[in-house]
């Protein structure tokens, strides 16, 4: 079997292309500069190359705070480099299978278990591009193509970018640490998340991919949600250090944004299977934090 993953530089993508190596998949990892889904001519010429039988879709703009910035981009990376995967495994390869990861962004207006079946509102253009990435892939299941949807809650783990808030609370616990400061300020200790480890979320898309419905959606979430202030104290106490988490100035989320993993455990018995404790045990690890507990 031939699986291509698109965006496999990315987070995400390193871990599933590593994971899908390891149980012996012959993976082609496409990724720029060799790769831009952006050329539909490029990534035409790959799927008749290639002819794979597996297509993860995984390269996006998802900085939500660089794309309202250079939206003309992110809109051409997210939605047309979608109707380029699409149109070209429908004129080159119709039998191969694509997995079009989306996010939980589209969901705009947070919710507590909130489900598939909820309209999408998305609130920042990299949302917005991917409602409309969606809708490009539910379109084109109607021509025959076979696509599943996979919104992504709060996937987190070794290797992601210190943007995201759990490595860079991390990288801010080691900072005090480092240089003796007594506390980390933190925004937002209100809001709640709904957080992933990356190797439970790569399982969930291999499982989606074998056993997902054509033209269906479905949330890659644990359905249990943490508070921002019960991620960070639960970090500093797994680092076993003594630094006091204090609100920042900016508290004003107080959003609640926690999936329903209902429809996919039903479809497919994939559930989370990795604590929190234990992927932030893992991301303390990769930052040389010592005293790391996982008990």
């Amino acid at each position: 079997m031939k699986i291509v993953v698109t965006g496999s530089s990315g987070f995400i993508g390193r871990h599933l292309v590593a994971d899908l190596e390891g149980r012996g998949e012959n993976v082609f990892a496409a990724d720029l500069p060799h790769t831009d889904v952006r050329s539909a001519e490029g990534i035409a010429d790959m799927i008749s190359r290639i002819q794979p039988d597996l297509v993860y879709h995984l390269a996006a703009q998802a900085n939500g705070a660089l794309a309202d910035s250079a939206a003309a981009e992110m809109w051409k990376t997210n939605v047309m480099g979608t109707v380029h995967v699409i149109e070209a495994v429908l004129a080159h390869r119709p039998s191969c299978r694509i997995l079009l990861a989306s996010t939980a962004a589209v969901y705009g207006e947070a919710a507590d278990r909130i489900a598939e079946t909820a309209y999408p509102t998305p609130r920042t253009s990299y949302a917005a591009s991917k409602v409309a990435a969606e809708a490009a892939a539910f379109e084109s299941c109607r021509r025959g193509a076979d696509v599943v949807v996979a919104r992504l809650f709060n996937i987190f783990g070794p290797g992601q970018r210190d943007d995201f808030f759990m490595p860079s609370l991390v990288r801010r616990v080691k900072r005090a640490v480092l240089t003796g400061d007594s506390h980390v300020a933190v925004a937002n200790l209100r809001a709640v998340r709904d957080f992933v480890d990356v190797k439970d979320a790569v399982g969930g898309l291999q499982d989606l991919m074998a056993r997902g419905e054509s033209g269906a959606v479905y949330n890659v979430c644990s359905g249990e949600g943490v508070t921002i202030e019960a991620a960070a104290r639960r970090l500093v106490e797994v680092a076993g250090c003594q630094v006091e988490i204090l609100p920042s100035i900016q508290q004003g989320d107080e959003t609640v944004l926690v999936g329903d993993p209902r429809a996919t455990f039903d479809r497919t018995g994939w559930k989370t299977s990795t604590s929190l404790v234990e992927s932030l045990a893992a991301l303390l690890g990769e930052n040389g934090l010592e005293g790391v507990r996982t008990r």
